[in-house]
């Protein structure tokens, strides 16, 4: 069955980030992906006209762009769905339906990372600008009204899904740094994030900095290579993503973003061949704050606290293990903090469930506090709501620790084999 490529890239702007060239890359790479061995039994040559359908259309929405989207714009899928029907009558109903659920569905995993507000957003919903809320929840696919529960029931499932993981990865592996940074930069969102004397990444929310879309989108293809060649390619794309963001800021502000052995054993060990299958709905992150918010937080736990002095370093494990009683640890208390420790293993699942949805490490990559939301049964020991804060080990100048709980991190750490982790410090 023939698709009128030509035909549909003429509708594109040749000049756009999400236009003609990135929709015929990614049309290209997509049925290039469905050629592998990991897909030999499962894609045949009609459903390549699928695939190739839905990578020419994926971001066609972003051509109705409106004053009210989102900073993220996750909207843009929905743009597209009016015009399939139109542009592939050569497809059956069902066909057409898988069609707009990949196009729906495509940018999930980008989605279910929080992002900074835009004022339009902050007006509407009053939420004052640190806030980064996800649009998406990992594990929930996007749905539209056409597609009936009766239309529902005809898709092939192990199809579909085969289908838009083809389509994630290869839009996944067309966001390279470069291109994301010219992306982030052409839309004025500064390069790095200011974090009280630190230029660096920040938080890892979309628009917090140029830099940390450059890592967002560099994970992004992480969480989204299903294939041992994806993989590959995944890992080699988030070394360049670090090594750009390093020659930015310098090593000392970069710091152990992700480790290969927890992308190994945590995002990609996990049978993945099923949507379902690849999150974890336990955890979710609701709210991630800036230093500017931990000092909201903070500010209520220490009142004489000044924004200027909040810092964010990242600080040699060993030093924490080395002071003697009195100093950065009190050895008897470290010591009760021990493998079986309930809180621990609870704030161990934690971290693998944040690294298994979202590519990130709360022991390495927080500057800030990061409020996680969880099922009561998770969280049982910790909170009744259901909810948890975050919070990294928070030190003064004369290396105390202020919340004696903090000290559950450090022996995770040691635990891990993890060299350094982020604190905040009052300067």
């Amino acid at each position: 069955m023939a698709i009128e490529r030509s035909k549909i890239l003429n509708i594109f702007p040749p000049k756009d980030a999400h236009g003609r060239e990135h929709a015929n890359q990614t049309a290209d790479l997509a049925l290039k992906i469905s050629c592998l061995p990991e897909y030999k039994n499962r894609i045949i040559n009609r459903d390549r006209d699928l695939i190739e359908a839905s990578s020419l259309v994926h971001d066609l929405g972003y051509l109705r762009r409106e004053p009210f989207w989102s900073t993220v714009q996750w909207e843009h899928p929905y743009g597209a769905l009016n015009k399939v029907d139109e542009m592939f009558s050569q497809f059956n109903e069902v066909e057409r339906a898988m069609i707009k659920l990949v196009v729906l569905n495509h940018d999930i995993t980008n989605h279910s990372f929080p992002a900074i507000m835009g004022k339009a957003e902050i007006d509407r919903f009053g939420y004052p600008e640190i806030f980064g809320v996800p649009s998406r929840t990992p594990g929930i696919l996007a749905d539209w009204p056409g597609i009936t529960n009766d239309i529902w029931e005809q898709i092939p499932q192990e199809k579909f899904y085969a289908i838009l993981q083809i389509i994630q990865e290869a839009d996944g592996r067309l966001g390279d740094f470069q291109r994301t940074f010219d992306f982030s930069v052409g839309r004025r969102i500064s390069i790095a994030a200011n974090d009280g004397e630190m230029e660096g990444v920040g938080m890892p929310m979309w628009q917090h900095s140029a830099l940390a879309n450059v890592i967002l989108a560099a994970k992004r293809c992480l969480l989204d290579a299903y294939t041992e060649e994806g993989k590959e390619y995944a890992w080699r794309m988030f070394q360049e993503a670090k090594e750009f963001v390093t020659r930015q800021i310098g090593p000392d502000n970069v710091g152990e973003i992700l480790r290969k052995e927890d992308v190994e054993n945590i995002i990609w060990k996990e049978d993945r061949n099923h949507f379902g299958r690849r999150f974890n709905e336990n955890v979710k992150i609701s709210q991630a704050f800036t230093l500017q918010g931990a000092f909201y937080v903070l500010s209520g736990l220490i009142p004489e606290i000044d924004l200027q002095k909040l810092k964010s370093r990242l600080i040699p494990l060993q030093e924490f293990v080395n002071r003697e009683k009195g100093g950065i640890v009190d050895r008897p208390k470290l010591d009760r903090v021990t493998a079986n420790s309930q809180k621990l293993k609870v704030l161990k699942e934690v971290r693998e469930n944040l690294i298994r949805n979202y590519g990130f490490d709360i022991l390495t990559e927080t500057d800030g506090v990061l409020r996680v939301t969880a099922t009561a049964d998770l969280f049982n020991q910790m909170s009744s709501t259901g909810e948890y804060t975050l919070i990294p080990p928070i030190i003064d100048k004369y290396f105390t620790i202020f919340n004696p709980e903090s000290k559950v991190w450090i022996d995770l750490a040691k635990q891990l084999g993890i060299s350094k982790i982020r604190v905040l410090m009052i300067d």
